[in-house]
């Protein structure tokens, strides 16, 4: 690759336009230095101008073979003008950083995706170090235009303690449309149903699809009891489980009139044999299982799983097509009930993300949000990282990033590799996995830059098949809640389920709301009432 340093400074120069604004001077051309340092064994303590950067052990191995170059990441490096020491990530992320804290280690940030319980105690510890909301909107606008545009301005709320912020606010964006239906189309033609795009055409496509033997819908315990059935609420405006603001205010929608007519339509099914009477006890397996033996037409479950594997993330529920002749796997949308409402309950996973240890600096605190917002939140940072530079080591064909000779997997006639060159890739610092970048910064929707463009579409989709809301008090420290979180959940769940099976009826919802708001539920709306209305 001596070509590729020979020609750094004109792709560097190819590249001044993608870098953010917030950098002070991106262009400087590569001078062949290296600027990348192995933390030796325990010592994450870092200089001035060095920025510290975890990546999982196997991709340590690939970084520190024989011949690794690291050229890429040196000119990602030069370029943000830092330099880099790159340490051994060893544990799960809860376990590993809560030992180094205990232990004393010394580290810039905690590149974290723990439990709320995890941040609210480091902070009470004292070993974290607040972040100005002001700095993060200077120097991350990339990040602040992404985060506020799935969570709200006042996301920033949601994770201060005593007015201070100390972690950086993440999503897992993909999860804000996450669940969406999948059905067998093959089944529903086979018993002379059609694709269903309402409430009323799916009690229309179920009774023909019970008479023809088979499920008409089947979930699992791994989805859960009442999430597999929320698409049916959905239909009418109804949210279970979750809060969420109504007329400017928080409810929570177990709770609330509009769920008293779905959940009396989701029990006359079950009843009727239209929902399997096994969804609450088995796991996702053998819910793929009946999938799979043709014995189920209709499931929820994550989207791109209802497609092949180059368009997402798996292809659990699509695997069905390779192995059954005349299968049809189709995504669909969310059916809409009689005022057209439609969707599910989602859950994007908002949390505490990255946060610095007390007493780092504003200064180098500023460095680390700059390089993360290149890194994890443009375009041409994570293609940089991914694939390194292009008509260098990648050109782009039919839309899709194809490496060089000397670096692309050789295959064989069938597309199976021949020989894999990955390690050729990674010992210029290229393709090192996504674990690199800061998980505060999982923005799914750039994360799809070499995807196949055959599949763009779906994604594209998948907002307007898959409506929904999520719970936005799920981030909010809130102690009353965490008092009466568990006897309040069993309480919802046993009588929903109690429903479902027609042990009780819709008659007695009243009664549980009274219950329910006697047991602590009461007391949890005022806290959360409270805590929203703050954050405006």
């Amino acid at each position: 690759m001596k070509k590729l340093l020979a020609l750094a400074l004109v792709a560097l120069m190819a590249l001044a336009l993608v870098v953010p604004a917030a950098s002070a001077d991106p262009m400087i051309p590569y001078t062949g230095e290296n600027h990348i340092t192995f933390a030796d064994g325990e010592n994450f303590e870092t200089d001035d101008n060095q920025l510290l950067i975890w990546f999982r052990p196997q991709v340590i191995d690939a970084l520190r073979q024989d011949g690794a170059t690291l050229d890429v990441l040196n000119i990602i490096a030069e370029q943000q003008g830092v330099d880099l020491l790159i340490a051994n990530q060893t544990d799960s992320k809860d376990n590993f950083y809560t030992l180094k804290i205990q232990e004393g280690a010394k580290m810039d940030y905690y590149e974290h995706y723990g439990s709320l319980g995890v941040y609210t105690q480091q902070i009470a510890d004292g070993v974290l170090e607040p972040i100005s909301v002001d700095m993060i909107k200077e120097c991350m606008p990339n990040y602040v235009k992404w985060i506020e545009g799935y969570v709200g301005p006042n996301v920033w709320d949601m994770l201060s303690v005593d007015g201070k912020l100390y972690a950086l606010p993440n999503i897992w964006s993909l999860g804000a449309n996450a669940m969406g239906l999948g059905v067998r189309e093959d089944l529903l033609t086979t018993a002379g149903a059609t694709v269903p795009t309402t409430i009323a055409e799916w009690e229309t496509a179920m009774e023909k699809l019970k008479a023809a033997g088979l499920i008409p819908f089947s979930s699992s315990k791994d989805i859960g009891i009442q999430n597999s059935l929320n698409w049916i609420f959905g239909a009418y405006n109804s949210y279970p489980t979750i809060f969420h603001e109504k007329d400017g205010k928080i409810v929570y929608g177990s709770i609330e009139p509009e769920a008293k007519e779905p959940l009396r339509i989701a029990a006359d099914w079950y009843a009727k044999g239209y929902i399997d009477n096994e969804y609450a006890t088995i796991d996702d397996a053998a819910n793929q299982q009946k999938w799979n033996d043709s014995k189920s037409a209709s499931t929820l479950f994550y989207f791109y799983c209802f497609y092949p594997k180059g368009a997402h993330l798996g292809d659990d529920y699509y695997r069905v097509v390779y192995n059954t002749p005349g299968a049809i796997v189709n995504h669909i949308a969310l059916p809409k009930g009689p005022e057209g409402f439609s969707g599910t309950a989602q859950n994007p996973s908002i949390g505490a993300g990255n946060r610095f240890a007390a007493g780092t600096s504003a200064e180098k605190i500023e460095k680390y949000l700059k390089f993360w917002d290149y890194c994890s939140m443009t375009q041409e940072g994570i293609k940089m990282f991914m694939a390194g530079i292009e008509g260098e080591t990648y050109n782009m064909v039919d839309g899709k990033v194809q490496f060089v000779e000397g670096l692309a997997d050789e295959l064989n006639e069938d597309g199976s590799i021949k020989v894999d060159h990955k390690a050729d890739r990674q010992k210029l610092g290229i393709e090192c996995d996504f674990n690199c970048i800061p998980v505060s910064l999982n923005n799914y929707d750039l994360q799809y830059w070499n995807l196949d463009p055959a599949y763009t579409q779906a994604r594209i989709d998948a907002p307007l098949k898959n409506p929904g809301l999520y719970d936005v008090m799920k981030t909010f420290p809130r102690p009353v809640w965490e008092q009466y979180k568990d006897a309040l959940t069993k309480l919802q769940e046993d009588f929903y389920y109690a429903v479902f099976t027609g042990a009780k009826t819709v008659d007695d919802f009243d009664a549980f709301v009274a219950e329910w708001l006697a047991a602590g539920g009461q007391e949890v709306l005022d806290e959360a009432n409270a805590l929203w209305a703050a954050s405006k």
